[in-house]
């Protein structure tokens, strides 16, 4: 039988949030030739499959950045942002936005958290992720939201993305309910 603190270090585990396997979703602005076998954004979740990627359609104007959403289904902490870009199909600036939990379930209020500056190459990149409280931190659901694109066309292709932390326990449910 494991001892408290034992199952204290398991529950504060830093895991890989992201994976398909965990029941994540993800929704992108856009899929190049809206071919989602190919090119959708569930396809960078797959880091054991390094061909699969996301790839979205061109949109050269910063005005209407590209975005990528993650649902976890379950309430994370997120510490870590791992991205793999196609290199010449990059974003130099990511704003990282988490989801805040209202009162009403249908309205999704979303908080700029982080903003990193990503290189146009084609390694994995990591970034890691920090707020002074980290019950703040804590969320459903992530969006990058993708400016200053190193494609003329604005068409972005990642290879991976990761989001790395750690499994909350009903965190936001006792948020909700102390409000």
């Amino acid at each position: 039988m494991a001892s408290p603190s034992d199952k204290e270090k398991s529950d504060n585990a830093i895991t890989l949030l992201s994976h398909p396997s965990t029941g994540v979703s993800a929704k992108a602005s856009s899929v190049q030739h809206r071919n989602m076998k190919e090119y959708g954004p569930m396809n960078a979740l797959k880091s054991e499959d390094v061909s699969s990627c996301w790839y979205s359609d061109g949109n050269s104007s910063n005005d209407d950045p590209q975005w990528y959403l993650i649902q976890f289904g379950r309430p994370i902490q997120p510490t870590q942002l791992k991205l793999q870009f196609q290199a010449g199909f990059a974003a130099e600036t990511c704003h990282i936005q988490i989801q805040q939990q209202s009162s009403s379930p249908t309205t999704k209020d979303w908080e700029s958290w982080q903003e990193v500056e990503p290189d146009d190459v084609h390694d994995v990149q990591s970034f890691p992720l920090t707020k002074e409280d980290a019950k703040e931190s804590t969320t459903k659901a992530i969006k990058l939201v993708f400016g200053d694109f190193t494609d003329f066309y604005g068409r972005i292709m990642i290879y991976r993305i990761e989001i790395w932390g750690v499994e909350c326990q009903n965190n936001l449910t006792n948020k909700q309910e102390d409000s």
